[in-house]
């Protein structure tokens, strides 16, 4: 509820508040730097590429209920080159989140290669 001078202001029922982050729905796991890029690179980028490469596939799994709530996009081929936009604008405005992965999935494949011994050596590359 919103107060304003005299009287008090609410919104009409049907209104819906969706935040987005970076035009997301706005989700816990984007509020941490290194989880948000790491979503970025394997969950969102994913979706719009698959989405811009064949979007019928998107339309066949919103389609099928046992791939409801499953990574797709709920429009339909025409918005294609809406969504060829927004990901050339996400990889162009996310420059530092994807270094970010990448430095991530980095380290991640040296800390794999470890075998015993103490993290002490490491460090510096980390």
């Amino acid at each position: 509820m919103i107060s304003s001078d005299d009287e008090a202001l609410c919104w009409r029922p049907e209104v819906v508040a969706e935040p987005l982050i970076d035009r997301w729905y706005a989700w816990h796991v984007l509020l941490s730097p290194a989880t948000a890029a790491l979503f970025l690179v394997h969950a969102h980028l994913r979706i719009l590429q698959t989405f811009v490469q064949d979007p019928d596939i998107h339309l066949r799994a919103r389609q099928n209920p046992a791939m409801r709530s499953g990574p797709f996009m709920d429009h339909g081929a025409e918005r294609r080159d809406e969504v060829a936009a927004l990901l050339e604008q996400t990889t162009g405005a996310q420059g530092p989140q994807l270094a970010l992965a990448e430095a991530l999935g980095s380290l991640a494949r040296q800390l794999a290669e470890v075998q015993g011994g103490t993290m002490e050596s490491h460090y510096a590359d980390v």
